[in-house]
């Protein structure tokens, strides 16, 4: 195969990466917003779901404008995941911004669901790049 054709079969499995990862972070968001809400109140559980759903979806953007597309030489590519990375930060920022009214009650729990969604996709890079080193 060629190596535009070997770089395409990457974008597709990081593409379907991404899903799986999107998918991960939200459940995570509903299980972590629902214990919340029974340990603490409905603003805490609804502001946890909220921080971490907003990074689920805002990553997922991002991978999606990195790996759409044809192959383009390097600096093209670097670039264009740069603008990906700004355009990521400025969604989370947008998002929160617009859902402040329900953040803002429990800010430590708004914060606690990013820092959750956050480590969420360390782990996940961690043990796929682990489980593929390994076979």
């Amino acid at each position: 195969a060629s190596v535009a054709e070997k770089m395409l079969k990457h974008f597709r499995n990081q593409r379907k990466t991404g899903r799986v990862l999107a998918v991960s972070q939200l459940m995570l968001a509903v299980v972590g917003g629902l214990i919340g809400s029974i340990a603490g109140t409905r603003e805490q559980g609804l502001a946890f779901a909220l921080g971490a759903a907003i990074i689920a979806l805002a990553h997922f953007a991002m991978s999606v404008l990195v790996f759409t597309g044809h192959v383009q030489s390097a600096p093209i590519w670097f670039g264009r995941f740069l603008f990906a990375v700004v355009l990521k930060w400025l969604v989370v920022m947008a998002l929160m911004l617009l859902f402040m009214q329900y953040l803002a009650p429990a800010p430590i729990m708004a914060l606690a669901g990013v820092l959750a969604s956050l480590a969420a996709i360390q782990l996940f890079n961690y043990f796929d790049a682990k489980v593929k080193r390994g076979s």
